[in-house]
């Protein structure tokens, strides 16, 4: 680490309550001092650090809109905000892209299961308005093409015996 690094860092002083809860002690901008406390506490503390930021961080989350496209039949949930997709855009980092994934295992469970040749899609964009954007624009691309292709619903798979 950098003398510049430590210009921008914060020293806490931690303690760990059992395996899971650590409580933050006191903060310092000053390693030596952080590290002076260390010394003199020992165990259970620790030290940790963190970056201090300024207004040009900006915090982001991810949100999705799952649906399922069986030929020209959809099916489209609502936005929902990722629980734990999210972090902090720091100054110089590029906005992560919008994207939209197959889930091809949840397609292929369907077909298995349902008998049903299925497309399961996921579109995740950072407001749930471009998710749902995406979603539709995905879900078009792919209505329209199994509509060219004289596609309707696919058969079901017979009862089991």
């Amino acid at each position: 680490m950098t003398d510049h690094d430590d210009a921008n860092r914060i020293w806490l002083l931690t303690r760990r309550h059992r395996e899971t809860n650590i409580s933050i002690i006191a903060a310092t901008l000053d390693r030596a001092q952080a590290e002076g406390w260390l010394a003199a506490l020992g165990e259970p503390y620790e030290l940790e650090t963190t970056r201090l930021l300024g207004e040009e961080v900006h915090p982001f989350a991810w949100w999705q809109v799952r649906a399922i496209v069986d030929g020209t039949d959809v099916t489209m949930g609502e936005p929902q905000r990722m629980r734990g997709a999210a972090g902090l855009l720091m100054p110089g980092e590029a906005e992560p892209a919008p994207q939209v994934f197959i889930d091809e295992a949840a397609g292929a469970l369907e077909q298995q299961v349902h008998g049903r040749a299925v497309t399961v899609l996921q579109a995740m964009a950072l407001d749930p308005d471009t998710a749902r954007q995406l979603a539709e624009e995905e879900i078009r691309r792919r209505t329209e093409r199994a509509a060219d292709d004289g596609e309707g619903q696919h058969p079901q798979a017979p009862p089991p015996l």
